[in-house]
């Protein structure tokens, strides 16, 4: 059951957004608690379209399978994805209340003595995805800008959602290992051990490929650094989150993690394919700093 928040369709002006997640900050279109402690804990509003965006290069809107393409709003500079508001923005976490500007007409401007937007409650969304955009015209034209993917919510929280690390890892489980003795032990312990395998690595990449950065769920796979059918290890050491083309490029040992220091190696027979990029990355690091074994890692990596 949700909490009581805005109504779709209604407007509001900024104050009321503020107020609601007691947002004490400048102007800026990501709201978020400001408090301590925060009033609304896991929600953030963002503020989509306006004149802004469309004079400097970029613009905010809807796409047609129902996401929302929107941009971490600045007005000079490259951004930078750890500032406040962006780093709210791309918590995958957190719900996002989506509301569109709307500029005053000239009657509402003379019956209020102001030029106060007004904002249009679209609904709910979270975090499907996220990458860079370089306009290619308007002021901001060549400027790195934070470009999401919004996908709509079918519900929301009754309390709200806890923000932080400190809330996530201690949600880490101890994963059993593959060495029952009987067939029908080993494969229940398998699936168990597959199922916490997987949210363990979610929780360490912050549910993120630890090559592209993509925060899709349905693509991303929990992958065993030594392969799983050798070693029968399904602990937190042996794995990764990767995107599943990643996956298939490691398995097929076309993309290779330095057991030192964890730099990325792409075959050369694909290196002018459009995963050449990655050669020379470095690994995604964890949410709690640990790191995937050297000694696993060398089990796949060709001396």
């Amino acid at each position: 059951m949700g909490i009581s928040l805005f109504e779709p369709g209604q407007e509001y002006f900024r104050e009321e957004l503020a107020k609601f997640v007691g947002f004490g900050g400048g102007q800026t279109g990501i709201l978020y608690s400001t408090g301590q402690p925060p009033k609304m804990p896991g929600y953030v509003i963002v503020t989509s379209g306006g004149r802004h965006g469309k004079r400097v290069g970029y613009e905010d809107g809807p796409s047609a399978d129902g996401t929302w393409i929107y941009f971490g709003q600045g007005r000079e500079g490259n951004q930078d994805r750890n500032v406040k508001a962006n780093s709210h923005l791309l918590d995958h976490t957190s719900v996002k209340l989506l509301f569109t500007t709307r500029e005053p007409t000239a009657q509402e401007k003379r019956q209020r003595g102001n030029n106060k937007k007004t904002y249009r409650y679209e609904g709910a969304y979270s975090l499907l995805d996220w990458d860079w955009f370089e306009p290619t015209e308007g002021a901001r034209r060549g400027d790195k800008l934070v470009r999401t993917v919004l996908k709509p919510v079918d519900s929301l929280p009754a309390v709200p959602v806890p923000l932080g690390e400190e809330n996530r890892l201690p949600q880490l489980r101890a994963v059993p290992d593959d060495d029952a003795g009987d067939r029908q032990a080993v494969a229940r312990s398998t699936r168990r051990g597959q199922a916490q395998f997987r949210k363990n690595m979610f929780i360490l990449y912050d549910g993120r490929c630890a090559v592209t950065g993509t925060a899709v769920d349905t693509v991303l796979h929990a992958a065993h650094v030594w392969d799983h059918a050798d070693s029968g290890i399904n602990q937190n050491e042996n794995g990764i989150l990767v995107r599943a083309d990643i996956h298939e490029l490691f398995d097929d040992g076309l993309l290779r993690i330095v057991p030192g220091t964890l730099q990325l190696e792409v075959d050369e027979s694909i290196i002018k394919t459009i995963y050449g990029k990655y050669h020379g990355r470095t690994l995604a690091p964890r949410t709690d700093g640990t790191r995937p074994s050297a000694e696993y890692l060398q089990e796949k990596y060709p001396v």
